[in-house]
């Protein structure tokens, strides 16, 4: 037995020529646990990839790799989080934790994609490999699962002197300032929708997800537009100061928005707007009935709204462009850019009527 078993049965009192059956117990723990955490893997695949025949004993059978490993891996954690922490509280950090799942062979388009809107919300990031005592516990798993081309041989870390993104398969790591963090989550979990991520792990709700991305991904000039838009409110949600730097980044991105309005308002544009338009709203259906976790729910509805708002926004900006040139498209993508001040009437005032809608769907009568 080794030596932690022997204490442990030592330390707990047992009748007389009760040990005998307490030894037996734990070697038979020993050799069935590994088998039950490689049918849970097993388990957790999806339905439809799941190996059969002799692939499928051989990944049952890699429990027995596998538990040795995690039990490293929480060994190693066990030291090194608590000195991260210690890190933190020295510097007055906090942490933030965005989950994502990365879809296969996406990894380098996700970091890319989170780096550029670090950079649209004025964090301008040094994006490097991330330490190999980070990236070591997440390679082990992968390894001993057998699926180790699911991590990148380099993790990304995007960093400025008060702040630090991890970017793992499975999860946003960011430490740094109260204020920053708030900033860089924000940046962050308003692009992830639109990129080689799914931020649901059900079958049903990464069906949703799906869904959306293609309707936001139908047409280049929405794409132009949103990003645009997006770009003028990060920089000039704060920026009404006329004459400032802020403001005048701002007016620059909405011109850009403008003249992506402008390069795409011709008829048939317009018109496949409003279909997608149509098609996000038939996706309340499926939400008002789908049968998934309330945290999966409030995240589809969230990306939902998005596509929405980007679709109706580049709608708004191309209609402008098409009727009165210009002058009017950059007064609509001024508005889009402080939606607060067009609650009303505008995408914002249209997508609070249809989350009304869904509440009515849900909620009859």
């Amino acid at each position: 037995m080794p030596d932690v078993g022997a204490f442990l049965v030592a330390a707990v009192p047992a009748p007389e020529g009760f040990e005998q059956w307490v030894r037996l117990g734990m070697v038979a723990a020993a050799v069935v646990l590994p088998l039950v955490i490689g049918v849970g893997g097993l388990l957790i695949q999806d339905p439809d990839g799941r190996p059969t025949g002799v692939a499928l004993v051989k990944q049952v059978l890699r429990g027995y790799l596998y538990t040795p490993v995690l039990a490293g891996v929480l060994a190693f954690l066990f030291l090194e989080a608590p000195l991260r922490r210690l890190r933190a509280l020295i510097k007055r950090w906090e942490t933030a934790h965005v989950p994502l799942i990365v879809k296969p062979s996406g990894y380098e388009t996700v970091a890319a994609a989170l780096h550029d809107a670090l950079s649209a919300a004025g964090l301008d990031t040094a994006t490097r490999a991330a330490p190999r005592a980070l990236t070591l516990p997440a390679k082990a798993l992968a390894w001993a699962t057998g699926g180790d081309g699911l991590v990148p041989d380099d993790l990304a870390m995007m960093s400025t002197h008060d702040l630090e993104i991890l970017v793992y398969p499975s999860d946003v790591s960011i430490l740094g300032k109260p204020e920053t963090v708030a900033r860089a989550r924000a940046a962050v979990a308003s692009r992830l929708p639109f990129t080689a991520a799914y931020l649901t792990a059900g079958k049903e709700g990464q069906r949703i997800e799906d869904r959306l991305a293609a309707i936001a991904a139908r047409l280049e000039p929405v794409r132009h537009v949103s990003r645009a838009t997006a770009t003028a409110t990060a920089d000039g949600a704060d920026s009404d100061t006329p004459g400032s730097a802020d403001a005048a980044s701002a007016r620059s991105a909405v011109g850009g928005s403008v003249d992506a309005a402008i390069a795409a308002s011709d008829g048939d544009t317009a018109t496949a707007i409003d279909q997608a338009i149509s098609d996000v709203q038939e996706v309340d259906e499926e939400l008002a009935s789908l049968v998934i976790s309330w945290d999966e729910w409030k995240v589809l509805y969230r990306v939902r709204l998005q596509v929405e708002r980007d679709l109706r926004a580049a709608h708004d900006l191309i209609g402008a462009a098409a009727g009165d040139g210009k002058v009017a498209a950059f007064s609509a993508a001024e508005g889009a850019s402080h939606p607060e001040r067009h609650a009303q009437g505008g995408p914002v005032g249209r997508i609070v009527a249809r989350l009304r809608r869904l509440l009515d769907l849900l909620h009859p009568g």
